[in-house]
């Protein structure tokens, strides 16, 4: 239901350890904030509340990483940016493990400018 670049589908094993590395092992680099507009983007915090809503995709934007949720449709689907790092991670402040298993998975775009990224654009990432 959701698309993905075509480097993140064809190496599961690599993007459970990058996942892995940002939960549990990535330290926290700052604060972060929430994108005007995000709440409208996932239909409002009624469901399961801001706290619930916003948990992980914080956790990511305190270890550096402009963190998106993405629509859960069928056909082409969105990213919208949730939450903004005070600090962005840099690719060289990465372990070099981690460094080489992102370093398959590259865009032109700019997160900090991209409230929205269509899911097609990401399939040749």
């Amino acid at each position: 239901m959701r698309r993905l670049p075509k480097s993140v589908k064809s190496n599961r094993e690599w993007a459970e350890l990058v996942a892995k590395y940002f939960f549990e092992e990535a330290p926290v680099r700052g604060g972060w904030s929430l994108r005007a507009g995000a709440e409208q983007d996932c239909g409002g915090w009624e469901k399961q509340g801001r706290e619930r809503y916003v948990r992980d995709f914080a956790l990511m934007a305190t270890k550096g990483l402009f963190s998106f949720d993405t629509d859960l449709i069928h056909g082409e689907g969105r990213y919208y940016l949730v939450a903004i790092p005070e600090r962005p991670l840099r690719v060289d402040d990465l372990p070099l493990n981690i460094k080489e298993m992102l370093s398959h998975t590259t865009s032109a775009l700019r997160s900090r400018n991209c409230p929205h990224i269509y899911g097609p654009i990401t399939e040749s990432w």
